[in-house]
């Protein structure tokens, strides 16, 4: 199983665990904190707060996990911080999403710079 079908298991099964555990309670709100963007959002280590699909799924797996403070940081950053990781813990996969765009002719990366040039000649 390559990295994007873990990543994608790992999305079904949190999604998959929260259906189950409002089953027998279908009026029961899919988040027990009141979200607001100052007391509960997950955010990055930087403080930027994660949008759309990933601040979704960073709530359930808060959720789940219980995590009073839903900050996420990369094991990278981890390092540069000097944080120590505990035993056991595990990753989760956020989605970045990065435009892209190559030359026609030659299949060679280029700026978005360059392709807006090509595209509408500025």
């Amino acid at each position: 199983m390559n990295t994007i079908d873990k990543n994608a298991q790992k999305f079904a099964d949190l999604m998959i665990s929260k259906i189950e555990s409002i089953n027998t309670n279908w009026k029961k709100p899919w988040f027990s904190r009141k979200l607001t963007s100052s007391t509960f959002l997950p955010q990055n280590i930087t403080g930027r707060t994660y949008t759309s699909g990933n601040a979704f799924l960073l709530l359930l797996l808060t959720e789940e996990k219980n995590y009073q403070t839903p900050v996420f940081m990369t094991f990278k950053q981890a390092n540069e911080l000097n944080v120590n990781i505990l035993k056991g813990s595990e990753t989760f996969p956020v989605y970045y999403n990065m435009i892209a765009a190559f030359n026609r002719e030659t299949g060679d990366k280029i700026t978005i710079e360059e392709y807006k040039e090509i595209l509408f000649g500025f």
